[in-house]
């Protein structure tokens, strides 16, 4: 019934959160290059076309139309493939996001010669604390930042209140809430915050914080097989909606994107990430390199398909550019 009475209210003041998203084109265009994504890459190109992405979405709009889904987040791959990859490795790549795109979650993993992992995920999964308490913090809703320091107030004051983000993190807060609750103590899980923004380098993001407390005779390892995959990477309702996204993304794996790096210690405690914003590198130095950056967003009742696929490029934004200057970086060492 909250779910229910939220939304409506929502709904009822999407006229007054649409003059406020209207300002924005005015104050920002093309000159203003941190709020203007990208839609195409002389490096990078989408494994499913942008024609196809948009299709997809349409499909994803029938489906929510006829009670299948309420939310899917569909996904799609950018990759390079060429000889400026052959020489790269994911720490050329995670050094530049270090400098460019810093976040609270990033990581840098390789595994022998053929898999390197870049992340910069401004994302947590899951969180058990020493105590029993498990918290997860999904991210629904983006907004590109600007340098004119009132555009990026407007444009973080329009996330905040967009009818349309606020809608899909709603969603995903009570799939976590129910993820949670079937491991946590009854009574226990709350939301800690809710539509709540925070600032990153390149983009805003709508964060929520959902916490409980873990039954005693549940552990750490018990919380993981209760919430994963992320509810933020999936959609809901979960199971049904991971079924619709197979097909609409091929049958492709997603792989490590959109599943988690972090710690499990001995004591019951682990911290993960959601792996998003992420290069993976994969192949040997005497071969041809493969870079793929997996993106996507959350389709809803109320997207609008030309803004997700600007979303989709916004958010491989920072990886493209991280890609593409440590290619200029081992071309400056090469002499």
């Amino acid at each position: 019934k909250e779910t229910s009475k939220t939304l409506l209210a929502m709904t009822a003041s999407r006229a007054a959160t649409s003059s406020t998203r209207h300002q924005l084109p005015s104050k920002v265009g093309p000159s203003d290059p941190a709020a203007t994504p990208i839609r195409a890459s002389s490096l990078f190109r989408p494994v499913r076309s942008n024609q196809q992405y948009l299709k997809d979405i349409s499909t994803c709009h029938e489906l929510i139309k006829s009670g299948e889904s309420y939310e899917l987040c569909l996904t799609n791959a950018l990759k390079a493939i060429n000889s400026e990859t052959s020489a790269l490795n994911a720490y050329d790549i995670y050094k530049q996001l270090r400098t460019i795109n810093p976040s609270p979650y990033g990581a840098y993993l390789q595994f022998g010669d053929t898999l390197g992992i870049a992340c910069s995920s401004p994302e947590r999964f899951l969180r058990v604390e020493s105590n029993g308490k498990i918290s997860s913090k999904p991210i629904k809703g983006t907004s590109p930042r600007s340098p004119d320091p009132s555009i990026d107030a407007l444009l973080s004051s329009s996330l905040k209140n967009d009818v349309k983000n606020r809608a899909e993190n709603l969603m995903i807060v009570d799939l976590v809430r129910n993820d949670l609750g079937r491991v946590c103590q009854i009574g226990s899980v709350n939301v800690e915050k809710l539509f709540n923004v925070e600032s990153y380098a390149t983009v805003h993001q709508m964060v929520s914080t959902i916490s409980g407390k873990l039954q005693n005779h549940q552990s750490a390892i018990d919380g993981i097989a209760a919430c994963f995959p992320g509810g933020s990477m999936t959609g809901a309702p979960k199971l049904r909606t991971m079924e619709f996204l197979h097909d609409l993304e091929q049958g492709r794996k997603r792989g490590v994107y959109s599943g988690s790096i972090g710690y499990i210690s001995p004591n019951d405690v682990l911290d993960l990430n959601i792996v998003i914003r992420t290069a993976i590198v994969t192949g040997k130095d005497d071969e041809s390199k493969v870079v793929s950056i997996g993106c996507g967003g959350a389709i809803t009742a109320l997207s609008e398909s030309d803004d997700e696929l600007d979303e989709m490029m916004l958010k491989a934004k920072a990886i493209v550019d991280a890609t593409e200057l440590a290619i200029m970086e081992k071309k400056k060492n090469n002499g």
